[in-house]
């Protein structure tokens, strides 16, 4: 059985700057919804093959990555995706990150 297709939740805009960089790090965010079974959970990369630290990827329950300093900054509607009538008329644009919204580590 296939698992169910992803599904856009949220949209967010980023503005930030980053340590050491002196233009601003511009990036437009799609966060999807998907339910992987653990043969697929498992084939995902172990780290963020984009990020420059190579941080771990790690699986943790919504419930408790709502609390947690994320990229993107979706850590307060984090319940909301596991909700099934947050899609009715189309994905949330949440707040842009920016600078004083939200801080790199």
């Amino acid at each position: 059985m296939l698992p169910d297709p992803p599904v856009l939740r949220f949209v967010q805009d980023q503005e930030t700057e980053r340590p050491g960089e002196t233009e601003p790090f511009r990036r437009r965010h799609l966060v999807y919804v998907a339910h992987l079974p653990d043969h697929l959970v498992a084939a995902v990369a172990a780290a963020e093959q984009d990020a420059p630290d190579q941080a771990p990827v790690v699986w943790v329950p919504v419930a408790d990555a709502a609390g947690l300093h994320l990229y993107p900054d979706v850590g307060a509607v984090l319940d909301q995706a596991i909700q099934p009538d947050t899609t009715v008329g189309g994905p949330v644009l949440l707040p842009a990150m920016t600078g004083v919204s939200y801080q790199w580590r």
